[in-house]
């Protein structure tokens, strides 16, 4: 049997046009959990930086939030350049 491999890409747009999941707002959400100041800091300094609120550790890059981890989660290897 072929293994099929899903991006998330793929897996975010199915939520959103098969199973009308309203991707724009789970966004929004996200988007409120975080600091602006702290992003201006993080996007200024550079590379990858962490954001922790709540029990949750968002990892940035600039002004992009390019992942969430439980706060519980290893963010080293992140912050000092590998690639999530």
């Amino acid at each position: 049997m072929t293994n099929i491999n899903v991006t998330d890409h793929a897996l975010v747009r199915y939520l959103e046009r098969v199973h009308g999941v309203d991707v724009e707002t789970f966004r929004e959400a996200l988007r409120a959990e975080i600091s602006p100041s702290a992003v201006a800091v993080g996007a200024a300094v550079g590379g990858y930086y962490a954001v922790k609120r709540g029990g949750y550790t968002y990892v940035c890059h600039g002004t992009r939030v390019v992942t969430v981890m439980a706060r519980s989660g290893a963010t080293i290897g992140l912050l000092e350049g590998a690639r999530p």
